[in-house]
């Protein structure tokens, strides 16, 4: 979330951050960040800037494995 600050403080994309979890996660702390901000960023990049755009990040504990989920409001992908 850290990584959009900047489009947030401008008011671009509302990000709902996930509440706090104890999810662990085992892979490098770069590659991880690396990967969310890139979600982020598509979601500022397609939802940014429309009416009331948001973005929220979900963290799901399944077994051993940790699921995270980003979602927008923003226009989707075209169905062709």
């Amino acid at each position: 979330i850290a990584a959009v600050t900047a489009q947030i403080q401008q008011g671009a994309i509302e990000i709902v951050p996930p509440p706090p979890t104890d999810a662990i996660v085992s892979c490098h702390e770069g590659v991880l960040n690396s990967i969310l901000s890139n979600l982020l960023n598509n979601a500022v990049k397609y939802a940014g800037g429309r009416p009331s755009a948001t973005a929220w990040v979900r963290v799901h504990s399944e077994g051993d494995r940790v699921r995270v989920e980003i979602e927008d409001n923003g226009p989707g992908i075209p169905a062709g």
